[in-house]
């Protein structure tokens, strides 16, 4: 077991080289087109090997019965889903009416413009965050400096529009809120601009156990989605 371990170690480190001198190469010959473009797939092949992940066969039908199995015994010992699968709403009405939500599901939020989707979203997060998980969010409409205000209004229940001429308690207790977010584990970007930097960014994060929750808000301005 430990040659064979070793044996896959250095098949993953040939990988590695293969690809980082595609990389080298693509860029020294680099004719137009999109830097993004052209790192997209060798940068999530690089993240598939730093998540473990390796060109092995499908698994067989019986392996995949035997899985199920498995998680029925979860399903049966934990009286539901596994604890560690469940990312709850903030509210226990949405868990109650929609379920809580489980890791790898896609959640579309869709309304007409200024509903409060984006709102939503940041609530969402921000729950998520404090009761100690780790959430991606990838704002590409709003600063991330105005994602933390906003998300130190909705804890504080202070609108920002109030803070200037708030009483000293009620602007000292705002602040308070945004300190508390200091340490959640929020890692925020507004970089990403097409759905492959969004998904290699959320796989590298999530190969280092830093991803419960990935918030992308929203999906219409990315440039491979909106065109």
């Amino acid at each position: 077991g430990h040659f064979i371990g070793r044996i896959l170690e250095m098949h993953s480190l040939r990988e590695v080289i293969k690809t980082s001198a595609k990389i080298v190469e693509d860029c020294y010959g680099y004719a137009g087109g999109g830097v993004s473009e052209m790192l997209s797939e060798p940068v999530g092949r690089l993240l598939e090997l730093s998540s473990g992940a390796t060109d092995k066969p499908e698994p067989s039908w019986a392996v995949v019965v035997d899985d199920a199995l498995v998680a029925v015994d979860d399903l049966i010992h934990h009286k539901g889903m596994p604890q560690g699968d469940i990312v709850d709403w903030p509210w226990p009405e949405m868990n109650r009416l929609f379920s809580p939500m489980q890791r790898g599901q896609l959640v579309v939020v869709g309304a007409r413009t200024s509903i409060g989707k984006s709102s939503f979203a940041r609530q969402v997060a921000c729950s998520v965050a404090m009761n100690g998980r780790y959430v991606y969010f990838d704002s590409l409409e709003v600063k991330p400096v105005q994602i933390a205000l906003q998300m130190a209004a909705m804890g504080s229940h202070i609108g920002l529009k109030r803070i200037p001429h708030a009483h000293t308690k009620d602007q000292d207790q705002f602040k308070q809120s945004l300190r508390g977010l200091r340490d959640a584990g929020i890692t925020i970007s507004s970089r990403d601009r097409t759905l492959a930097q969004f998904v290699c960014r959320t796989k590298a994060l999530h190969a280092g156990g830093k991803v419960d929750l990935a918030v992308l808000d929203y999906g219409g301005l990315l440039q491979d989605v909106a065109g």
